[in-house]
């Protein structure tokens, strides 16, 4: 715990989506206002795209 009452540590969040703005966007928006946006704080996130495999 940090001198300010912080918990030190993290989360990774990994997610694999079709379609971005169908699944993890849409989820995304219907939470936000949600009441536990007070106790979680992201300092950093991004979106990474990889291209299918072959056979897929």
């Amino acid at each position: 715990m940090t001198n300010s009452g912080q918990l030190d540590m993290g989360l990774l969040f990994v997610c694999y989506q079709h379609d971005l703005e169908k699944g993890f966007l849409t989820v995304q928006k219907r939470l936000n206002g949600e009441a536990l946006e007070e106790y979680v704080k992201p300092i950093g996130g991004g979106y990474f795209f990889c291209a299918a495999g072959g056979g897929v």
